[in-house]
């Protein structure tokens, strides 16, 4: 009998600290930005880098960065309000790396390929409805025409070019009424004007 028990008892222990594992495996890589958490992200030769703010560690793993507010200054902002938009994809040494996908309350809205922190390759933009808005291919050397939306309605929020991976030229950001809120001049994807 007390052989009996100490079976279940060893059987419920483990089953209980595996599934705990896998809690805490699955808390680990989500990142909702809060006060508490917040990511820095910086610009290094034209390339954006993401850290931990706590540590300023590099990122170097696959995470999902859950957005807290939409803001067109910044991707990830200090607010507790939860936008629904969240991107998932892997870091290399706090560079995006490889395929990401945006997700906007569970629907898919936007694919694209990075290399080291460099676009590459394909690019897509959909609506909430999965009607895609836009398409393009940036090729093995990170060129072509950028362009992002109000995904709801459709309306054009972004656009600019890329070249060599890196934000170059004349980058406009509009209101969701599609009037220009700002215009922001890169050269090799730093900021100029």
């Amino acid at each position: 009998m007390k052989i009996r028990y100490i079976f279940f008892l060893l059987l419920f222990l483990v089953t209980s600290f595996s599934f705990l594992e896998a809690q805490i495996k699955e808390i680990k890589k989500p990142i909702i930005p809060t006060s508490s958490h917040k990511l820095l992200k910086q610009n290094e030769r034209g390339i954006t880098i993401y850290k931990r703010k706590s540590d300023n560690h590099l990122l170097n793993s696959t995470y999902e960065v859950c957005k807290t507010n939409l803001n067109t200054n910044t991707d990830i902002v200090n607010s507790y309000y939860f936008s629904g938009l969240c991107e998932k994809g892997t870091f290399n040494k706090g560079y995006k790396d490889g395929f990401w996908k945006t997700t906007y309350n569970n629907k898919l809205v936007k694919t694209a390929n990075w290399n080291k922190g460099l676009i590459m390759g394909k690019y897509r933009v959909y609506n909430t409805v999965g009607t895609l808005l836009y398409q393009t291919n940036f090729g093995t050397l990170g060129n072509g025409k950028y362009k992002d939306y109000f995904y709801k309605t459709g309306t054009l929020k972004q656009e600019g070019d890329y070249k060599n991976g890196k934000k170059q030229g004349a980058w406009c950001s509009y209101d969701q009424k599609g009037t220009l809120l700002e215009t922001t001049i890169y050269n090799q994807g730093i900021i100029t004007q």
